[in-house]
């Protein structure tokens, strides 16, 4: 208990700052006239979904795991969530049409909210058939139609998502039942890297990520089902994905 010094009468006002906590600046009244602001530590991660993607808490699993705190937000929040509150908002995969359809909608909005340096990074693996085939996603890019591709390359073996924290072999990304769902459009177009190629079906990026936008934004894309728990080696790419970007937050290296 803090114990106020001695003050003459009148209004005051007395900010207080509770480290730990997250969230929006919130506002108490006591008694009167006396009012206490929190300023609260803001929460890194936004996931957005309205269903756990292929049946798993995985991503949930993965941040709390890490120290890094996150918040849900359903796909009819799209046109009305500030987005420049978090450092990463993520699209998770194998989500219902209604939600590539408020995307394609709220698109502009999410690259402005990347070219305001934040951080977007877009799981797109789904079933066939997914409405995500027929989205323009943020940036113009687009998925091939679903194929799926046991058999992946890796491109640039130096880059973060494939060493951070985790070093990722390429034994490691074969045979996921399916280790990409198809092919990326548009990602070299935009100047992304490409770390992982296709090998079957429609040949192309399955992973990319860099600068986009007009500023230091990040896009991370992916059409890799990451979130599958059927295979143990997704949790480990999945990982280095969610932590790309979050250096120093929670115990992400």
């Amino acid at each position: 208990m803090y114990a106020f010094p001695v003050v003459p009468d009148g209004s005051y006002r007395i900010q207080v700052t509770a480290a730990g906590l997250q969230g929006t600046t919130q506002s108490i009244v006591v008694d009167h006239d006396l009012v206490v602001d929190f300023a609260l530590d803001p929460i890194p991660v936004a996931l957005i979904q309205d269903q756990s993607p292929w049946g798993s808490t995985q991503n949930e699993t993965l941040l709390t795991a890490r120290g890094v705190s996150f918040q849900i937000i359903t796909s009819d929040h799209m046109a009305d969530t500030d987005f420049s509150q978090f450092k990463k908002v993520v699209l998770v995969s194998q989500q219902p049409d209604t939600y590539y359809m408020r995307l394609e909608a709220s698109r502009a909005r999410f690259e402005d909210y990347v070219n305001g340096n934040g951080i977007l990074e877009m799981h797109l693996a789904n079933f066939s058939g997914s409405l995500v085939e027929r989205t323009t996603l943020p940036f113009g890019l687009h998925v091939t139609p679903v194929f799926c591709s046991n058999t992946v390359t890796i491109v640039d073996p130096s880059d973060p998502l494939l060493n951070t924290p985790n070093a990722i072999t390429s034994s490691e990304l074969q045979g996921w039942n399916c280790s990409s769902h198809g092919a990326l459009i548009g990602v070299d177009a935009l100047g992304l890297n490409i770390v992982i190629n296709n090998s079957e079906g429609p040949q192309g990026p399955a992973t990319a990520e860099g600068g986009a936008g007009t500023s230091k934004g990040k896009l991370v894309v992916t059409d890799s089902p990451i979130e599958y728990t059927g295979n143990p080696n997704t949790r480990r790419f999945n990982e280095n994905l969610l932590c790309f970007g979050l250096n120093g937050i929670g115990i992400c290296p």
